[in-house]
């Protein structure tokens, strides 16, 4: 029994035997949750077991607003708005969440993080989907959404998506496994993480992820409670079990 059969006989997927290995299947992983719930972590991981079965998986951070594009027109946006590119332009209490100020801020910031996505969209997660590759996506578009709600929108509590969100949750393809890391201020990963976000971040994205956004994601929702060996080892045995099943039904409905 070659290793690939052998691997899936130990996940307990049907007769190894039968299942011929021709090429590789594409599949989509995507991670979601709160900045430090080990996100990046767990996608490498997966990458390195995926590479180890002999397939070909690419790793790719998605954060909306964050391309080079991005950061020089945020440096520039930043040094018209507050005299200063190195200074960031403060968040907006929901009380202030008004004026002319805001609602410029919030253009901008919606434009940039729309050219982001849409260029994420087709080079970094659907050409090398095209291309036969399991691709692993450190965040998706639900943490971009998120991360807007939480800073733009007045009513962030509210649990239906917006037209900007459903336009682009309907441009991206349905991930194949999509885990929800859900963290708490006590239990988070601290360590790289710049600009530690407050408890009420944490319960108004928490609550976006379960509330607004579990309907359309499907979330295959972890607790991250410290024993990060334990979680990671649970995901990627999940997902790799998920991706020999995918060939198995690939191979019944290609004889």
């Amino acid at each position: 029994m070659s290793s690939k059969a052998a691997e899936i006989a130990r996940l307990g997927v049907a007769d190894a035997r039968a299942i011929p290995f021709p090429h590789q299947r594409a599949m989509l992983v995507c991670l979601s949750g709160i900045d430090g719930s080990g996100k990046t972590r767990v996608a490498h991981r997966l990458e390195y077991a995926f590479r180890r079965e002999g397939i070909e998986a690419q790793y790719q951070w998605l954060r909306g607003g964050s391309s080079a594009f991005s950061e020089i027109m945020t440096r520039i946006f930043r040094r018209a708005l507050v005299g200063d590119s190195r200074k960031p332009v403060p968040r907006y209490p929901l009380s202030a969440r008004k004026g002319l100020t805001f609602r410029v801020k919030k253009f901008f910031w919606y434009l940039l993080v729309a050219i982001d996505l849409t260029e994420f969209c087709f080079f970094k997660v659907r050409l090398p989907k095209l291309l036969g590759k399991v691709v692993i996506c450190d965040r998706y578009t639900f943490d971009t959404f998120s991360d807007i709600a939480s800073q733009y929108e007045r009513d962030p509590a509210s649990s239906e998506m917006n037209a900007f969100e459903k336009f682009f949750h309907f441009l991206y393809p349905k991930p194949d496994l999509h885990f929800l890391l859900l963290a708490d201020p006590a239990s988070v990963e601290r360590v790289g993480i710049t600009g530690v976000q407050s408890d009420e971040d944490f319960y108004t994205k928490s609550q976006l992820y379960l509330a607004r956004y579990q309907p359309y994601a499907n979330f295959v929702v972890k607790q991250v409670q410290g024993d990060f060996e334990r979680l990671d080892q649970e995901i990627v045995r999940e997902a790799v079990k998920r991706y020999w099943k995918l060939v198995q039904q690939d191979t019944r409905g290609n004889p």
